[in-house]
Protein backbone atom coordinates (compact mmCIF):
# COMPACT_ATOMS: atom_id res chain seq x y z
CA UNK A 1 0.00 0.00 0.00
CA UNK A 2 3.19 2.47 0.72
CA UNK A 3 3.98 2.00 -2.70
CA UNK A 4 0.80 2.62 -4.39
CA UNK A 5 0.52 6.05 -2.30
CA UNK A 6 4.14 7.03 -3.56
CA UNK A 7 2.77 6.91 -7.22
CA UNK A 8 2.48 10.43 -8.78
CA UNK A 9 0.15 10.77 -11.83
CA UNK A 10 1.94 13.63 -14.16
CA UNK A 11 3.27 13.84 -17.47
CA UNK A 12 6.48 15.08 -15.62
CA UNK A 13 7.29 12.20 -13.95
CA UNK A 14 11.29 11.64 -13.02
CA UNK A 15 12.66 8.43 -12.73
CA UNK A 16 13.99 7.53 -9.00
CA UNK A 17 17.50 7.39 -10.42
CA UNK A 18 17.72 11.10 -11.42
CA UNK A 19 16.75 12.51 -15.14
CA UNK A 20 13.98 11.18 -17.43
CA UNK A 21 15.33 8.25 -19.24
CA UNK A 22 12.67 8.34 -22.19
CA UNK A 23 11.68 11.52 -24.33
CA UNK A 24 9.98 14.32 -23.72
CA UNK A 25 7.27 14.17 -26.46
CA UNK A 26 5.21 11.14 -27.31
CA UNK A 27 4.99 9.37 -30.34
CA UNK A 28 1.20 9.51 -31.33
CA UNK A 29 -0.24 6.50 -32.88
CA UNK A 30 -3.02 6.15 -35.97
CA UNK A 31 -5.76 5.62 -33.02
CA UNK A 32 -4.91 8.75 -30.39
CA UNK A 33 -2.42 6.73 -28.25
CA UNK A 34 0.78 8.43 -26.67
CA UNK A 35 3.88 6.40 -26.35
CA UNK A 36 6.99 7.98 -24.67
CA UNK A 37 10.41 6.15 -26.62
CA UNK A 38 13.28 5.36 -24.71
CA UNK A 39 16.35 7.67 -25.03
CA UNK A 40 18.48 4.42 -24.91
CA UNK A 41 18.04 2.02 -27.91
CA UNK A 42 18.21 -1.07 -25.28
CA UNK A 43 15.32 0.83 -23.70
CA UNK A 44 12.27 -1.09 -22.50
CA UNK A 45 9.16 -0.13 -25.27
CA UNK A 46 5.96 -1.30 -24.80
CA UNK A 47 3.10 -1.46 -27.67
CA UNK A 48 -0.49 -1.34 -25.68
CA UNK A 49 -3.88 -2.57 -26.85
CA UNK A 50 -7.33 -2.26 -24.80
CA UNK A 51 -9.77 -5.16 -25.76
CA UNK A 52 -13.50 -6.51 -24.80
CA UNK A 53 -12.49 -10.23 -25.21
CA UNK A 54 -10.97 -12.95 -26.98
CA UNK A 55 -12.54 -13.76 -30.53
CA UNK A 56 -13.38 -17.79 -30.18
CA UNK A 57 -13.07 -18.84 -33.77
CA UNK A 58 -9.54 -17.24 -34.19
CA UNK A 59 -8.56 -17.04 -30.92
CA UNK A 60 -7.06 -13.15 -31.20
CA UNK A 61 -8.40 -10.05 -29.04
CA UNK A 62 -11.26 -8.17 -29.84
CA UNK A 63 -9.67 -4.57 -30.04
CA UNK A 64 -11.70 -1.37 -29.52
CA UNK A 65 -11.28 1.70 -27.97
CA UNK A 66 -15.24 2.01 -27.18
CA UNK A 67 -16.97 -0.08 -24.70
CA UNK A 68 -20.63 -0.44 -24.16
CA UNK A 69 -21.19 -0.43 -19.86
CA UNK A 70 -22.79 -3.82 -19.23
CA UNK A 71 -23.28 -5.87 -15.86
CA UNK A 72 -21.02 -8.58 -17.08
CA UNK A 73 -18.86 -6.33 -19.15
CA UNK A 74 -14.76 -5.76 -18.87
CA UNK A 75 -11.86 -3.56 -20.54
CA UNK A 76 -9.05 -5.51 -20.75
CA UNK A 77 -5.43 -4.02 -21.35
CA UNK A 78 -2.67 -5.82 -22.42
CA UNK A 79 1.30 -4.75 -22.66
CA UNK A 80 3.86 -6.18 -24.64
CA UNK A 81 7.22 -5.73 -23.53
CA UNK A 82 10.28 -5.49 -26.13
CA UNK A 83 14.40 -4.94 -25.36
CA UNK A 84 13.56 -7.11 -21.90
CA UNK A 85 16.42 -9.11 -22.60
CA UNK A 86 18.57 -5.96 -23.49
CA UNK A 87 17.55 -3.99 -20.77
CA UNK A 88 20.45 -2.99 -18.15
CA UNK A 89 18.00 -2.93 -14.79
CA UNK A 90 16.77 -6.26 -14.62
CA UNK A 91 14.44 -6.07 -11.72
CA UNK A 92 11.54 -3.85 -13.46
CA UNK A 93 8.46 -2.01 -11.46
CA UNK A 94 5.44 -1.33 -13.68
CA UNK A 95 1.93 0.68 -11.96
CA UNK A 96 -0.92 0.14 -14.67
CA UNK A 97 -3.48 3.16 -13.82
CA UNK A 98 -6.79 3.40 -14.90
CA UNK A 99 -8.37 6.91 -14.95
CA UNK A 100 -12.06 8.07 -14.87
CA UNK A 101 -13.65 11.19 -17.13
CA UNK A 102 -13.07 13.39 -14.31
CA UNK A 103 -9.29 12.46 -13.55
CA UNK A 104 -8.75 10.51 -10.51
CA UNK A 105 -7.39 7.12 -10.76
CA UNK A 106 -9.86 4.29 -9.47
CA UNK A 107 -8.11 0.84 -10.17
CA UNK A 108 -4.31 0.65 -9.67
CA UNK A 109 -2.30 -2.60 -10.22
CA UNK A 110 1.64 -2.71 -9.33
CA UNK A 111 3.76 -5.24 -11.41
CA UNK A 112 6.94 -6.43 -10.52
CA UNK A 113 9.31 -8.05 -12.74
CA UNK A 114 12.38 -10.24 -11.08
CA UNK A 115 15.63 -10.79 -12.95
CA UNK A 116 14.84 -14.54 -13.58
CA UNK A 117 10.93 -13.95 -15.00
CA UNK A 118 10.58 -14.20 -18.85
CA UNK A 119 7.51 -12.48 -18.81
CA UNK A 120 7.07 -10.63 -21.97
CA UNK A 121 3.44 -9.47 -21.53
CA UNK A 122 1.42 -7.38 -18.95
CA UNK A 123 -2.12 -8.09 -18.47
CA UNK A 124 -4.75 -6.04 -16.34
CA UNK A 125 -8.87 -5.13 -16.37
CA UNK A 126 -11.95 -3.60 -14.77
CA UNK A 127 -15.78 -4.08 -15.04
CA UNK A 128 -17.98 -2.10 -16.30
CA UNK A 129 -21.24 -2.62 -14.81
CA UNK A 130 -23.55 0.73 -15.48
CA UNK A 131 -23.77 0.86 -11.58
CA UNK A 132 -20.77 1.45 -10.82
CA UNK A 133 -19.30 2.89 -14.18
CA UNK A 134 -20.24 6.33 -15.82
CA UNK A 135 -19.91 6.85 -19.63
CA UNK A 136 -17.52 8.65 -20.72
CA UNK A 137 -13.45 8.78 -21.76
CA UNK A 138 -11.20 7.01 -20.15
CA UNK A 139 -7.57 6.66 -19.82
CA UNK A 140 -5.50 3.52 -19.57
CA UNK A 141 -1.60 4.52 -18.46
CA UNK A 142 1.56 2.74 -17.60
CA UNK A 143 4.31 4.02 -15.73
CA UNK A 144 8.22 1.97 -15.62
CA UNK A 145 9.65 3.06 -12.38
CA UNK A 146 6.92 5.66 -12.24
CA UNK A 147 7.29 7.18 -15.30
CA UNK A 148 4.80 7.61 -17.68
CA UNK A 149 5.51 5.60 -20.59
CA UNK A 150 2.32 4.97 -22.52
CA UNK A 151 -1.33 6.02 -22.27
CA UNK A 152 -4.03 5.27 -24.01
CA UNK A 153 -8.05 6.53 -24.20
CA UNK A 154 -10.95 4.59 -24.30
CA UNK A 155 -14.80 6.24 -23.98
CA UNK A 156 -17.83 4.19 -22.32
CA UNK A 157 -20.76 4.56 -23.28
CA UNK A 158 -24.47 3.39 -22.90
CA UNK A 159 -26.59 2.60 -25.73
CA UNK A 160 -29.39 4.73 -25.69
CA UNK A 161 -32.05 3.16 -28.42
CA UNK A 162 -34.11 6.89 -28.33
CA UNK A 163 -30.57 8.05 -29.82
CA UNK A 164 -31.17 5.56 -33.12
CA UNK A 165 -34.60 7.74 -33.53
CA UNK A 166 -31.86 10.29 -35.84
CA UNK A 167 -32.71 8.38 -38.18
CA UNK A 168 -36.28 8.89 -38.56
CA UNK A 169 -37.99 9.29 -41.65
CA UNK A 170 -38.19 12.74 -41.28
CA UNK A 171 -34.44 13.11 -40.54
CA UNK A 172 -32.82 10.74 -42.27
CA UNK A 173 -32.45 12.91 -45.56
CA UNK A 174 -30.81 15.57 -43.37
CA UNK A 175 -27.98 13.28 -42.14
CA UNK A 176 -24.77 13.17 -43.92
CA UNK A 177 -21.19 13.45 -43.32
CA UNK A 178 -18.93 15.73 -45.67
CA UNK A 179 -15.21 14.38 -46.16
CA UNK A 180 -12.37 16.34 -46.78
CA UNK A 181 -8.77 14.55 -47.57
CA UNK A 182 -5.37 16.36 -48.06
CA UNK A 183 -1.76 14.90 -47.69
CA UNK A 184 -1.00 17.21 -44.76
CA UNK A 185 -2.52 19.80 -41.88
CA UNK A 186 -2.75 22.72 -41.41
CA UNK A 187 -2.75 23.52 -37.76
CA UNK A 188 -3.54 26.78 -37.74
CA UNK A 189 -6.82 26.45 -39.82
CA UNK A 190 -7.38 22.72 -38.35
CA UNK A 191 -8.02 21.57 -41.60
CA UNK A 192 -6.45 18.77 -43.99
CA UNK A 193 -4.36 20.82 -46.85
CA UNK A 194 -2.87 19.74 -50.08
CA UNK A 195 -6.38 18.54 -50.86
CA UNK A 196 -7.69 15.90 -53.49
CA UNK A 197 -8.28 12.13 -53.98
CA UNK A 198 -4.60 11.14 -55.55
CA UNK A 199 -2.45 10.83 -53.16
CA UNK A 200 1.70 9.80 -53.17
CA UNK A 201 2.97 6.56 -51.28
CA UNK A 202 6.32 7.77 -49.60
CA UNK A 203 8.48 7.02 -46.71
CA UNK A 204 6.73 9.19 -44.35
CA UNK A 205 3.36 9.89 -46.29
CA UNK A 206 -0.24 9.77 -44.87
CA UNK A 207 -3.73 11.05 -45.64
CA UNK A 208 -5.00 13.19 -43.39
CA UNK A 209 -9.27 13.20 -43.17
CA UNK A 210 -11.98 15.85 -41.62
CA UNK A 211 -15.12 14.61 -41.64
CA UNK A 212 -17.76 17.51 -41.01
CA UNK A 213 -21.48 16.56 -39.86
CA UNK A 214 -23.67 18.47 -41.63
CA UNK A 215 -27.18 19.86 -39.69
CA UNK A 216 -25.48 19.22 -36.79
CA UNK A 217 -28.56 20.34 -34.71
CA UNK A 218 -30.39 17.54 -35.32
CA UNK A 219 -27.93 15.29 -33.10
CA UNK A 220 -27.48 18.08 -29.86
CA UNK A 221 -28.68 16.42 -27.06
CA UNK A 222 -28.71 13.09 -27.90
CA UNK A 223 -26.18 10.51 -27.52
CA UNK A 224 -24.20 9.70 -30.85
CA UNK A 225 -21.98 6.55 -31.46
CA UNK A 226 -19.61 7.46 -34.99
CA UNK A 227 -17.30 5.45 -36.56
CA UNK A 228 -14.80 6.11 -39.07
CA UNK A 229 -13.84 3.14 -41.50
CA UNK A 230 -10.69 3.44 -43.80
CA UNK A 231 -11.28 1.02 -46.47
CA UNK A 232 -8.40 -0.24 -48.76
CA UNK A 233 -8.38 -2.59 -51.67
CA UNK A 234 -11.35 -4.71 -52.11
CA UNK A 235 -13.29 -2.97 -49.54
CA UNK A 236 -11.57 -4.47 -46.78
CA UNK A 237 -10.96 -2.07 -43.50
CA UNK A 238 -7.71 -1.72 -42.19
CA UNK A 239 -8.24 0.83 -39.39
CA UNK A 240 -11.34 2.39 -37.41
CA UNK A 241 -11.51 5.66 -35.30
CA UNK A 242 -14.82 4.98 -33.40
CA UNK A 243 -16.06 8.35 -31.32
CA UNK A 244 -18.62 8.77 -28.72
CA UNK A 245 -20.72 12.19 -28.24
CA UNK A 246 -22.73 12.31 -24.44
CA UNK A 247 -25.95 14.45 -24.73
CA UNK A 248 -24.03 16.74 -22.88
CA UNK A 249 -21.22 17.12 -26.17
CA UNK A 250 -21.06 19.66 -28.24
CA UNK A 251 -20.91 17.97 -31.31
CA UNK A 252 -17.26 18.74 -33.45
CA UNK A 253 -15.85 18.07 -36.61
CA UNK A 254 -13.93 14.62 -36.47
CA UNK A 255 -10.18 14.50 -37.58
CA UNK A 256 -8.45 11.65 -38.59
CA UNK A 257 -5.00 10.32 -40.45
CA UNK A 258 -3.63 7.06 -41.82
CA UNK A 259 -0.32 6.12 -42.68
CA UNK A 260 0.57 5.93 -46.45
CA UNK A 261 4.02 4.26 -46.75
CA UNK A 262 5.47 2.41 -49.45
CA UNK A 263 5.56 -0.98 -46.60
CA UNK A 264 1.79 -0.23 -45.14
CA UNK A 265 -0.20 0.82 -48.19
CA UNK A 266 -0.08 -0.74 -52.11
CA UNK A 267 -1.11 1.74 -55.24
CA UNK A 268 -4.92 1.46 -55.83
CA UNK A 269 -8.50 2.47 -54.80
CA UNK A 270 -9.42 3.45 -51.59
CA UNK A 271 -12.19 4.98 -49.13
CA UNK A 272 -12.73 6.66 -45.93
CA UNK A 273 -16.48 6.01 -44.86
CA UNK A 274 -18.62 7.36 -42.15
CA UNK A 275 -21.23 5.63 -39.88
CA UNK A 276 -23.25 6.51 -37.37
CA UNK A 277 -25.20 3.45 -35.29
CA UNK A 278 -23.77 1.59 -38.54
CA UNK A 279 -25.61 3.97 -40.80
CA UNK A 280 -23.52 4.71 -43.61
CA UNK A 281 -23.66 8.42 -43.98
CA UNK A 282 -21.31 9.75 -46.42
CA UNK A 283 -18.20 8.37 -47.98
CA UNK A 284 -15.15 9.48 -50.18
CA UNK A 285 -13.22 7.49 -52.68
CA UNK A 286 -9.28 8.46 -52.89
CA UNK A 287 -6.35 6.56 -54.88
CA UNK A 288 -3.22 5.75 -54.00
CA UNK A 289 -0.08 5.89 -56.72
CA UNK A 290 3.65 5.33 -56.63
CA UNK A 291 5.22 8.57 -57.25
CA UNK A 292 8.31 8.75 -59.41
CA UNK A 293 11.20 9.74 -57.92
CA UNK A 294 13.02 12.40 -59.55
CA UNK A 295 15.78 14.82 -58.39
CA UNK A 296 14.29 18.39 -58.66
CA UNK A 297 17.28 21.17 -58.67
CA UNK A 298 16.31 24.40 -58.53
CA UNK A 299 18.91 26.56 -60.01
CA UNK A 300 20.06 29.63 -57.87
CA UNK A 301 20.31 32.19 -60.70
CA UNK A 302 21.58 35.15 -59.47
CA UNK A 303 20.39 37.70 -61.91
CA UNK A 304 17.29 36.11 -63.18
CA UNK A 305 13.97 35.48 -60.52
CA UNK A 306 10.72 33.98 -61.36
CA UNK A 307 7.61 34.00 -59.54
CA UNK A 308 4.65 32.46 -60.62
CA UNK A 309 0.83 33.34 -60.04
CA UNK A 310 -1.79 31.06 -60.69
CA UNK A 311 -5.51 32.14 -61.38
CA UNK A 312 -7.82 31.39 -62.91
CA UNK A 313 -8.29 34.26 -65.30
CA UNK A 314 -5.42 37.30 -66.36
CA UNK A 315 -7.35 40.44 -67.40
CA UNK A 316 -6.25 43.18 -70.25
CA UNK A 317 -4.36 44.78 -67.77
CA UNK A 318 -2.30 41.82 -66.92
CA UNK A 319 -3.76 41.65 -63.58
CA UNK A 320 -4.45 37.82 -62.20
CA UNK A 321 -8.27 36.96 -60.88
CA UNK A 322 -9.28 34.54 -58.65
CA UNK A 323 -5.54 34.13 -57.48
CA UNK A 324 -6.06 30.51 -55.53
CA UNK A 325 -3.98 27.41 -55.23
CA UNK A 326 -6.77 25.23 -55.22
CA UNK A 327 -9.10 24.89 -58.26
CA UNK A 328 -12.19 22.91 -58.92
CA UNK A 329 -12.64 20.90 -62.00
CA UNK A 330 -15.72 21.26 -64.09
CA UNK A 331 -16.75 22.06 -67.57
CA UNK A 332 -14.66 25.13 -69.25
CA UNK A 333 -12.63 25.57 -66.42
CA UNK A 334 -8.88 26.81 -67.03
CA UNK A 335 -5.96 27.60 -65.01
CA UNK A 336 -3.73 30.71 -65.82
CA UNK A 337 0.14 30.78 -64.85
CA UNK A 338 1.01 34.47 -64.86
CA UNK A 339 4.68 34.57 -64.70
CA UNK A 340 6.80 37.87 -63.43
CA UNK A 341 10.44 37.56 -64.37
CA UNK A 342 12.78 39.78 -62.85
CA UNK A 343 15.85 40.77 -64.58
CA UNK A 344 19.08 42.42 -62.80
CA UNK A 345 21.63 41.39 -65.67
CA UNK A 346 22.91 44.74 -67.55
CA UNK A 347 22.94 43.27 -70.56
CA UNK A 348 20.57 45.15 -73.35
CA UNK A 349 18.09 42.93 -75.36
CA UNK A 350 19.65 39.77 -73.67
CA UNK A 351 17.39 36.46 -76.10
CA UNK A 352 16.86 34.06 -73.64
CA UNK A 353 14.56 30.83 -74.05
CA UNK A 354 11.86 30.86 -71.11
CA UNK A 355 9.60 27.75 -70.65
CA UNK A 356 6.18 26.87 -68.66
CA UNK A 357 5.70 23.07 -68.29
CA UNK A 358 2.75 21.72 -66.32
CA UNK A 359 3.27 18.25 -64.08
CA UNK A 360 0.32 15.74 -63.28
CA UNK A 361 -0.15 13.89 -59.68
CA UNK A 362 2.38 11.27 -61.31
CA UNK A 363 4.72 13.64 -62.14
CA UNK A 364 4.50 13.78 -65.71
CA UNK A 365 4.49 16.27 -68.14
CA UNK A 366 1.36 16.74 -69.75
CA UNK A 367 1.67 20.65 -71.43
CA UNK A 368 5.26 23.17 -71.90
CA UNK A 369 5.07 26.11 -73.94
CA UNK A 370 8.64 27.68 -74.52
CA UNK A 371 9.16 31.52 -75.12
CA UNK A 372 11.99 32.91 -77.05
CA UNK A 373 12.18 36.53 -76.17
CA UNK A 374 14.27 39.32 -75.44
CA UNK A 375 14.24 40.09 -71.26
CA UNK A 376 15.38 43.53 -70.86
CA UNK A 377 16.10 44.94 -67.55
CA UNK A 378 13.15 45.06 -64.70
CA UNK A 379 10.18 42.68 -65.24
CA UNK A 380 8.59 41.01 -67.78
CA UNK A 381 5.87 39.08 -67.68
CA UNK A 382 4.43 35.66 -69.74
CA UNK A 383 1.85 33.03 -69.23
CA UNK A 384 0.21 29.91 -69.90
CA UNK A 385 -3.02 27.93 -69.38
CA UNK A 386 -4.65 24.46 -69.28
CA UNK A 387 -7.97 23.33 -69.53
CA UNK A 388 -9.15 21.63 -65.90
CA UNK A 389 -12.19 20.36 -67.57
CA UNK A 390 -13.31 16.91 -66.04
CA UNK A 391 -12.49 15.03 -69.38
CA UNK A 392 -9.00 16.53 -69.54
CA UNK A 393 -8.20 16.50 -65.82
CA UNK A 394 -8.65 14.54 -62.56
CA UNK A 395 -8.34 15.17 -59.11
CA UNK A 396 -4.88 15.59 -57.08
CA UNK A 397 -1.52 17.62 -56.54
CA UNK A 398 -0.46 19.19 -59.95
CA UNK A 399 3.08 21.55 -60.49
CA UNK A 400 3.91 24.44 -62.37
CA UNK A 401 7.22 24.93 -63.97
CA UNK A 402 9.53 27.91 -65.19
CA UNK A 403 12.92 26.93 -66.75
CA UNK A 404 15.44 29.11 -67.95
CA UNK A 405 17.52 27.76 -70.78
CA UNK A 406 16.97 24.31 -69.52
CA UNK A 407 17.37 25.37 -65.86
CA UNK A 408 14.71 24.86 -63.76
CA UNK A 409 14.00 28.06 -61.35
CA UNK A 410 10.81 28.54 -60.20
CA UNK A 411 7.82 25.89 -59.46
CA UNK A 412 4.25 26.49 -58.00
CA UNK A 413 2.30 23.63 -56.45
CA UNK A 414 -1.67 23.47 -56.87
CA UNK A 415 -4.85 21.29 -56.08
CA UNK A 416 -7.58 20.11 -58.23
CA UNK A 417 -10.47 19.26 -56.34
CA UNK A 418 -13.91 18.08 -57.58
CA UNK A 419 -17.29 19.91 -57.28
Amino acid sequence: MRNYLNLILSYSVILLFGCSSRMDLPVVSDDGSLYFPPRDKNGINVEVILYKGIDKDTDLPLTANVFRTDEKGKVFGSINLTNRDKYPVKNLMFHIVWIDPDGNSFFRKRLDIMPDDTVSELKSAITINPENRATGNYKFRVYLFRELIAENNFSLVSYDIDSAKIFSAGNSGLISAKIILGRKFDREKDAPKDTGRVFPLGKKSKVYALVSLRNKEIYQGKEVNLELKWCGLNDSVFFTKKMHFSPFDQISDIKSSVSVTDESRKPGEYKLKAYIYGNLIGEKSFTLIREEKKEVNHQKLKDIEAKIILCSSINKNNKAEGVSDTFTIKNNAKVHALVSLQNSRNEKDMVSKIKIEWVDPGNKSFYKKTFEQQLKKGISFISSLISVSPDKRGPGQYKCRVYYNSSLISEKKFNLILP
